[in-house]
């Protein structure tokens, strides 16, 4: 049983992979021992209707402390090996999940996949992933954790997203600059109501250098005894100067004096059964009526969907 199939997993394969071409060889298995036995047979059934999907979890066996002291020990074939060896495979802890998105080869240098030197082969199996087997297997457990853990390019909350800020490389020459990635956060509380709107705190996640490196130096004794402080981790900014990675930033409540009148009328135009592409169109086509006359103006930005859809979440938290 399980030899029925023409399914090959090679090192190149991802874990994802392998699920996939599990599924297939357990479909192969159920229709030899269909052909073979009956379509009926305990053979058959077991293999019958297996899918192997995301809710699954393949964990390869890593034995216990206990047992590759035994192992080392020459005690293979005694009957404490055995039993240990049994007690192991039975805990769920000795089992540790696989990325999908690795493949074998990368797995191999830890695990031993292939091995240079006879011996027994790596344990490999398949389990659900429920919430009942976190609780047994510890390394589970931290795995999940390690998968789930939110990364910085993603951080959107009231108080804070990610986002790229200009960073000036020198006072005297307004073009010298560069887009660097940083935390952009409200402005300090208590602050003058323009800067409420008009300037956001930004935390540089590369720390700028030192204000004396980006000056030559001109000699050896005044470089060492230089002791200029570094630039501030947190700056403020204008608000032109940051841009915002998410779609819809929870802090950003800025809206521009202009968009605020036209896009009042966005709830009348959701209310009669336009769609917010359809708002979109026409709340800028009244914004370039009223902007006609205004070329020397600087120009007003377009109003978005995203725009449309925080405004009107905010109105309906207010």
């Amino acid at each position: 049983m399980g030899e029925n199939h023409n399914v090959d997993i090679y090192l190149s394969d991802t874990i994802f992979e392998f699920k996939e071409k599990m599924t297939a060889a357990c479909l192969d298995e159920s229709r030899k021992w269909a052909t073979n036995v009956g379509q009926d047979s305990p053979e058959a059934t077991m293999y019958k209707d297996i899918l192997i999907g995301t809710e699954h979890l393949v964990m390869v066996f890593v034995p216990p402390a206990k047992l590759i002291r035994l192992a080392q020990a020459g005690n293979m074939g005694g009957n404490e090996y055995g039993f240990a060896y049994s007690m192991a495979i039975e805990d769920p802890s000795n089992w540790e999940p696989l990325d999908p998105r690795k493949t074998f080869e990368q797995y191999n240098h830890r695990f031993g996949f292939v091995r240079a030197q006879p011996g027994p082969p790596q344990l490999v199996r398949v389990v659900e992933a429920t919430a009942k087997y976190k609780e047994k297997n510890l390394r589970y457990r931290e795995f999940d954790k390690a998968r789930n853990q939110k990364s910085i390019i993603d951080t959107n909350e009231e108080e804070e997203c990610f986002g790229w800020a200009k960073y000036q490389f020198t006072e005297d020459r307004p073009d010298s600059y560069e887009w660097r990635p940083a935390i952009i956060k409200k402005p300090v509380k208590g602050s003058s109501p323009e800067t409420q709107v008009e300037k956001y705190r930004v935390t540089w996640l590369v720390k700028p250098p030192s204000k004396s490196a980006a000056k030559p130096l001109t000699n050896t004794v005044s470089a060492t005894s230089s002791k200029e402080a570094p630039e501030a981790a947190t700056v403020e900014l204008d608000r032109q100067c940051v841009l915002m990675a998410p779609k819809m930033p929870k802090l950003d409540h800025y809206v521009h004096p202009q968009h605020t009148a036209v896009l009042k009328q966005a709830r009348t135009l959701r209310q009669i059964g336009k769609s917010d592409y359809e708002i979109e169109a026409m709340l800028n086509k009244i914004l370039n009526e009223q902007n006609k006359g205004d070329a020397g103006k600087s120009k007003v930005p377009k109003i978005t969907v995203e725009i449309i859809k925080k405004f009107m979440s905010q109105k309906a938290e207010s």
